[in-house]
Parts: structure tokens; C-alpha cells; sequence
């Protein structure tokens, strides 16, 4: 008899190893069609494991029914049953292990199911067992046919599941290398990168820098990536695309992970320039020989602004209040201190864990917003912007939320409201509840100042 584990009560999980072949595969495949089908979740079980055993040993019963079966687990991994839920997740596991590429027509309708569970991180085990789903979904089906899978989940409401999917990008990058940049969807790949770069969660954003250094890493030619790159995303999130690589050249690696799941950011204390980065990817020696301060106007004080950067990032509260003053006193000093580089920075202190970084920050933001230099910059920061001040409008600390409304109002004031439209509407479609409630009210605010400028 086939040893067997239990993770549940009922039907037990017999191990791929241990699945004996099969007397009557035909007769066995209609029984497992059956089962699925009952209500009666033991019954439900009974045939995830027939058709696990048929995988294994007589795969071309399976093929021939491959859809229909698909449609059948995907119900059994929305299961509220949890042990019908990981036997239906590793069922699918194993067919895009065995079957492979036989599985490419049923990708759209099983990807759903599988990232909704590997999203529900409360639930450790559903989560991984989903996670090793997907991994050999990636693994053993079309590259081209996987990324147009994986991009339709690319917009979820989930936070963790878009950042699931950038994961999955990323790894599917690495199997797929240079023949990337000649698929169909690589366009609206770079359109969801591009997005995910203004995401207000950071290990999405984070998963998104991933992302480039890979696609750089693969890339045949850097001077056309970066060309490509120009042509693809807008002036400001090419500038953070920019800053990504810059930070990536002192690493052989990619930035390293703080888990499996969650990539860190990767920062480092120092920026190499535009030249060091051109000589590591062997760039064209005609290409302008500029820094990206230069660039993009920056300014030529790289060192102070490191020391202050450095301090923003300090461990001790009052350290990083330190450094936001001493970056407000710098922009008022040296006039080239390009304003997108700022607001970014003082973007990240919005979201501080302490209050009173917050609060300093989001009054340094709203004094930089009586500024007609920074003003004219807005089309570039704008996305930086908006996903912090409109999170900070459903802060639990009152002084917070005073604060990120008050900048909030400053911001609707100077800039014009077509610049941030798409910011506040992206937020009221994938943000939680909470915040969407405030983002609603400031795209009410827009449409009615755009009402009124007409």
C-alpha cells in the first residue's frame, strides 16, 4: 500500500514517489472527473490523487482532458476546506511538472486561483505550496505564453499579488534571457515595470528595480536598453530607472533578498555616476559623457548629498530630522539641486515609522510646494508624491493626518489637475479600503477643479 501523509483530516497526500500506476487509466480518468465534481470534499480528494497518479504514470489520459480538469481543481483551490485547497495547489503543481507545455492552454484559467492563494501570506501553508505552482509553471511552459499569463494578473487589486507577479517576472527573465526583448507583450511589460515604480508599497517597488537589473543584466546591448527604456517610460520613472542601475554597478548580483518573496531595496550609501556605469556595461564611448546630476540637472555637490542622504536613512529619529533640514537648506543654496531628487527623498520619510519624521517631512514637502522650480517639475514627481501624502490622509495619528492634509491641499492648489489624475485614480483602484476612502475624496476635489477650469 502507498505510505501516505496527512495534512488534514480525511483522504491523505501520498507523495509523487509513492503514486503506484494505474490498472484502468481510462476508467480511472472518469472517476476522477467524477469525484471532483461531488459536494462531498473526501470524494474531492479521492480524485486529486487518481489524477496526480495518472500524471505520473499515464500522462495522455490526462492531455486529452487537460481543460476540463483544470476548470474542476481551480474550484477545489478556492476551496474554504484548506486541505482540499493544498492537495488541488499541488495537483496543479504536478501537472505543469509532468505535462509541461500541455498545460499552456490552461495557464489563464488556473494563474488567478494560484496568485490569489500565494497572496494570502496568513496562511503559510497555501502560500507556498502555490508559490511552487507557479515556479513550475514558469519552469516548464512557453516563456512568451507565461509573461502574457502572468501580466493579466499584473493589475490585482492585492498589493501582495502584484508583487507576487513582479517575483514571477523576475524569475521568468532568468529562464527566458535575451529572448525577452523579442516577445510581443515586452511593451506592456515595461508599462507594468514602469507602474510598479510608483507603487506605494515598497517591495513592489522594490521587485520592479529587480526587474531592470535583470532585464539590463540580460540585455545584448546596454546602449540600446537604455535608448529603449527612454522611448518606453515616462521622464520620471526613466530618472528612477537610471538611479536603479547606477546603485546596481558596485553589486556582481542583483540586490540581495530579505526573503524569499520580498526583495530589499538595495540601496547603498554612495552614487556611482553615469560614466562608471557606461564603462561596466561597455556602453558606446560616443554616448555624452555626463553624470546623472548632469543629466538631469543636478547638482554638482554629490558628496554632501550622500552624507545627508546618509543621515535620512540613520537608525536615530533625530538623525533623519537632521537630514531632511539639511536637504531643505542645500535646495536653498545651491540652486542646481535638481527638485525630483528631493521630493523623492523626502517621499520615503513621509512613511516613517515615527511620527515625527512624518510630520517634519510632510511640512518640508508642502514648504517645497511654494516653490515655482519645483512646481514646473511636477509631471516628474508628481507619482512620487500622491501614494504617500493620500496614505498619510488615513493615518491613525492625528498630527499626521493634519499634516498630509495640509500638503495635500497645497499640492491640489499649485499643480495642475491633469498631472495628478492618474496618480489619485490608480489609488482609488488598488489601494485598501481605508485609503481608498481618502483617495476618493481627492479625486472629487480634482474633477471638480478641472470642471471649473473649463
Amino acid at each position: 500500500m502507498s505510505p501516505m501523509r496527512n495534512f488534514g483530516c480525511g483522504t491523505l497526500y501520498i507523495p509523487p514517489g509513492n503514486l503506484s500506476p494505474s490498472r484502468n487509466p481510462d476508467r480511472d480518468i472518469k472517476t476522477a472527473m467524477s469525484k471532483l465534481k461531488s459536494k462531498q470534499w473526501n470524494e474531492n480528494l479521492t480524485a486529486m490523487n487518481l489524477i496526480r497518479k495518472l500524471c505520473v504514470h499515464n500522462r495522455e489520459v490526462v492531455t486529452l482532458n487537460t481543460m476540463d480538469l483544470c476548470r474542476d481543481i481551480v474550484k477545489q483551490v478556492n476551496s474554504l476546506r484548506s486541505q482540499n485547497s493544498r492537495l488541488a495547489i499541488m495537483t496543479l503543481s504536478l501537472m505543469f511538472s509532468t505535462l509541461g507545455r500541455d498545460m499552456e492552454q490552461a495557464m489563464n484559467t488556473v494563474i488567478p486561483g494560484l496568485m490569489k492563494k500565494a497572496g494570502e501570506i496568513s496562511n503559510e501553508f497555501l502560500c507556498s505550496e502555490a508559490e511552487k505552482a507557479l515556479c513550475e509553471m514558469v519552469t516548464h511552459t512557453n516563456s512568451q505564453k507565461c509573461l502574457t499569463a502572468l501580466l493579466t494578473q499584473a493589475t490585482n487589486k492585492s498589493p501582495t499579488v502584484r508583487g507576487k507577479v513582479a517575483y514571477f517576472i523576475t524569475k521568468l527573465i532568468d529562464e527566458t534571457g535575451s529572448k525577452i526583448f523579442q516577445f510581443r507583450e515586452f511593451r506592456r511589460l515595461m508599462e507594468v515595470v514602469g507602474n510598479y515604480l510608483n507603487e506605494g508599497s515598497q517591495s513592489i517597488r522594490d521587485s520592479a528595480k529587480n526587474i531592470i537589473i535583470n532585464l539590463n543584466r540580460h540585455s545584448p546591448n546596454k546602449e540600446e536598453f537604455a535608448l529603449k527604456m527612454k522611448s518606453m517610460l515616462t521622464e520620471q520613472q526613466y530618472f528612477k530607472m537610471i538611479k536603479v542601475l547606477e546603485r546596481s554597478v558596485d553589486s556582481e548580483h542583483s540586490p540581495k533578498i530579505k526573503h524569499r518573496w520580498s526583495p530589499s531595496s538595495g540601496r547603498k550609501s554612495g552614487t556611482k555616476t553615469w560614466d562608471e556605469y557606461r564603462r561596466r556595461t561597455n556602453q558606446s564611448r560616443e554616448y555624452p559623457q555626463k553624470s546623472i546630476y548632469d543629466e538631469l540637472g543636478g547638482t554638482k555637490n554629490a558628496e554632501e548629498m550622500m552624507l545627508i542622504y546618509k543621515d535620512m536613512e540613520s537608525t536615530e529619529w533625530t538623525r533623519r530630522v537632521k537630514g531632511i533640514k539639511d536637504l531643505m537648506s542645500l535646495m536653498k543654496d545651491d540652486n542646481n539641486v535638481h527638485p525630483t531628487e528631493v521630493v523623492d527623498k523626502l517621499c520615503e520619510r513621509i512613511n516613517d515609522s515615527n511620527s515625527k519624521v512624518s510630520i517634519f517631512a510632510l511640512q518640508s514637502v508642502e514648504s517645497l510646494l511654494h516653490r515655482e522650480e519645483v512646481i514646473s517639475h511636477a509631471p516628474v514627481w508628481a507619482g512620487l508624491a500622491v501614494p504617500p501624502l493620500i496614505q498619510n490622509l488615513a493615518a491613525n495619528n492625528t498630527s499626521v493626518r493634519r499634516a498630509a492634509n495640509s500638503a495635500m491641499d497645497s499640492l491640489l492648489q499649485s499643480t495642475h489637475p491633469s498631472i495628478l489624475l492618474p496618480h489619485v485614480s490608480n489609488i482609488v483602484s488598488y489601494s485598501n479600503s481605508r485609503v481608498k476612502i481618502s483617495a476618493l475624496s481627492q479625486l472629487n476635489a480634482l474633477v471638480r477643479k478641472m470642471a471649473d477650469k473649463k
